[in-house]
């Protein structure tokens, strides 16, 4: 064998071919609704993300009216009853699946469902299959908190059936589902279907195969004969204050050089001034950055604004760079240096119809508190300097994501973490060996101050 002892199936697009139905689903909710239902590709760039990731995250605009009337765990149960008539009235399961499924069981493989999938949907495909009975153990939505890419489901069904992660192969037709499993250190396998073959082979998928009757027994134990990536995966891009090391820090120039370079995402910093306008400026003082001197605090915008920040660039406000990052779909990181400017911060979020590319972040976990009392559909993430919080800690607190240092961790650090559904990521690494090793332990995100560095060590790596 090839040291391959558990096959994890994912369900929707592996098990059975639910797509239709649930394109169905989303199409009758939105007319319920009064909204323009999407179309079958904007369906498809959500395929594989939970119901409410897409409404509050992914296609936010189109669901904010109907999230004015119903919460979102109300349209998801929904949405998800739309689901299951259809798949009562039309049980879609894939070609050969009870062949292939009980052909693992009888080498001996332990198998396993991960799903992100409500119980109820999870617990209907086990019922109509034939096959339902031999899989060891069922993961689905109520087991686990954060939806794919990240690796939580797959570890939950690697922890239940008492199998290391590395001894674990994922049969998977998303691209997320794929990232996922890499990210948990396990075998992928693809299944065309949903996403195509170059798709998931760029995803990190060890092998694909055309249709899920093409997997058998002999196929998972000659596993250990492919070539697994050195780096299996890709971590985002995040330009910190912009891209710095190309132009003066946290202005608008930094953020056209990041975004221009290529950056997943851009990282800000801001403060309120005299005339409590919201600024992007890191320090307290604008000494270091600009001509001018004195204490953000104690100057207006005007004042301000009379001060050159490098390259003749003028101090943004945090309305502007919204206006600058809004079109490009990338995601920003806004830091809030000091107390006071969260109101002002969650009005101008709205206000530009942003929550889904935001990402509030803070060494000040009292000020994310107050962020999220204001609209918990921001996300946020705590910043840690010296000495990382435990993973339990951190997911006690409430938040999704963490930040440190790339010297602070390592990589049991980010394995629990992840364990515990969080999310890390790492500033600052400047050079392209502390970048390997942020990709070496796991991290699921790199800040740098040299953005170009990062994302060519990030393709260099993406080649291995």
């Amino acid at each position: 064998m090839s040291g391959v002892t558990a096959v994890i199936f994912d369900m929707d697009g592996v098990l059975v071919d639910s797509k239709r139905a649930h394109f169905e689903s989303w199409a009758r909710l939105a007319t319920e609704h009064g909204l323009v239902p999407p179309t079958e590709a904007e369906f498809e760039a959500t395929f594989g993300r939970t119901s409410v990731d897409v409404m509050t995250k992914v296609d936010a605009p189109r669901w904010s009216a109907a999230l004015q009337t119903h919460t979102a765990q109300q349209l998801d149960d929904r949405k998800e009853q739309l689901f299951r008539d259809a798949m009562e009235n039309n049980f879609p399961a894939m070609p050969r699946v009870d062949e292939v499924v009980g052909a693992l069981h009888g080498s001996g493989l332990a198998l396993a469902i991960g799903s992100s999938g409500p119980p109820m949907n999870v617990q209907l495909v086990q019922r109509k299959l034939p096959c339902g009975g031999l899989f060891h153990c069922i993961v689905d939505a109520s087991q686990v908190s954060c939806s794919k890419p990240h690796p939580q489901v797959f570890l939950t069904a690697a922890s239940k059936l008492g199998v290391p992660p590395t001894k674990c192969c994922v049969i998977e037709d998303a691209c997320v589902g794929i990232q996922a499993a890499r990210r948990a250190g396990m075998f992928a396998v693809g299944v065309v279907g949903t996403t195509t073959r170059p798709e998931l082979i760029a995803a990190g998928a060890h092998l694909v195969v055309a249709a899920l009757g093409d997997i058998t027994p002999t196929l998972i134990q000659n596993l250990c004969r492919v070539p697994r990536r050195r780096f299996p995966y890709r971590p985002y891009s995040l330009g910190h204050r912009g891209a710095r090391s190309h132009a003066p820090e946290n202005t608008l120039l930094s953020f056209k050089q990041a975004l221009a370079l290529g950056c997943d995402r851009v990282e800000c910093d801001i403060r309120l001034t005299r005339d409590n306008q919201l600024v992007v400026i890191h320090d307290a003082a604008v000494n270091r950055t600009s001509n001018g001197t004195g204490l953000v605090v104690a100057l207006t915008l005007e004042e301000l604004l009379a001060f050159d920040f490098g390259s003749g660039e003028k101090i943004p406000t945090l309305d502007q760079l919204l206006e600058l990052v809004k079109p490009s779909g990338k995601t920003l990181h806004i830091e809030l240096k000091e107390p006071g400017c969260e109101e002002k911060m969650v009005a101008a979020i709205s206000r530009h119809g942003m929550r889904a590319q935001i990402l509030v972040i803070s060494f000040f976990t009292e000020l994310l508190s107050i962020t999220r009392k204001l609209d918990p559909g921001i996300a946020c993430a705590a910043l840690y300097s010296g000495h990382p919080p435990s993973p339990s800690e951190a997911q006690s607190l409430g938040f999704k994501e963490v930040g440190c240092f790339h010297n602070e961790i390592d990589a049991p650090y980010v394995a629990d973490a992840h364990r515990h559904g969080l999310l890390v990521h790492c500033f600052n690494p400047d050079t392209p060996d502390q970048v390997r090793r942020a990709v070496q332990i796991g991290v699921d995100g790199i800040g740098s101050n040299k953005p170009k560095m990062l994302i060519d060590t990030l393709d260099e790596l993406s080649k291995m």
